[in-house]
């Protein structure tokens, strides 16, 4: 079979492919794979692996997608306005991959190639975190960081499902939620209207704040 062909018909991995590594039972395998996915942010070059081979990464790549979710962080402690901190989350794996990008950089090396009909879901988190003192001054921001999300959002090749989180600065681990968004904040989200799917909703926490 040609490289053409293999690429758009791609083998089921067996023995032939994996070689030795297929004597292994495939929970170990897994295993392994998931060791090596765990390192990924401190070292990146032990993925080199699955370049060697594309049967490698077909037979991890349902568990690793399967599950997993995109967070995209906008802070506010942060005044720059060309900055995201986007990260993927896998169910299966204790795995986080972090990264700060510029908007550029997110529109065009990481929604736009990457393979999201294999997510299960297909959603996209947005966490947005706010400061209770900063009123007006953030509320610009929020603004003009939310328009720009949402037009490359809407240039990704697979439609994902939104859910935007208004959260704390320091939001606690179980965080509880309310739809009922505040009038402060709910004009600077009308941008995510634009959206074919999307929620939103803000931190019981955050809310307090906002209402005393």
């Amino acid at each position: 079979m040609d490289g053409v062909s293999e690429y758009q018909h791609p083998q089921i991995p067996g023995p032939a492919q994996l070689e030795n590594f297929a004597k292994l039972p495939l929970e170990l395998r897994l295993l392994i794979w998931e060791y090596l996915f765990r390192k990924i942010y401190t070292n990146p070059h032990v993925l080199s692996i699955l370049r060697c081979s594309r049967y490698l990464y077909q037979e991890i790549a349902d568990h690793l997608y399967r599950g997993m979710r995109h967070e995209i962080r906008m802070s506010f402690t942060d005044n720059s306005l060309k900055r995201l901190y986007v990260r993927l989350v896998s169910k299966n794996m204790s795995a986080k991959w972090r990264r700060l990008k510029n908007f550029k950089a997110v529109r065009r090396h990481h929604l736009h190639n990457f393979s999201h009909k294999r997510i299960e879901g297909k959603e996209i988190s947005v966490n947005i975190i706010l400061s209770s003192h900063e009123g007006r001054r953030q509320i610009k921001r929020l603004e003009q960081k939310a328009k720009r999300l949402v037009d490359i959002l809407n240039a990704a090749p697979v439609t994902p499902t939104v859910w935007v989180n208004l959260l704390e600065e320091k939001p606690p681990k179980n965080i509880n939620y309310t739809s009922k968004i505040p009038l402060l904040y709910k004009l600077s989200m009308a941008y995510f209207m634009f959206l074919s799917s999307y929620h939103c909703r803000i931190s019981l926490g955050l809310s307090a704040m906002v209402n005393k």
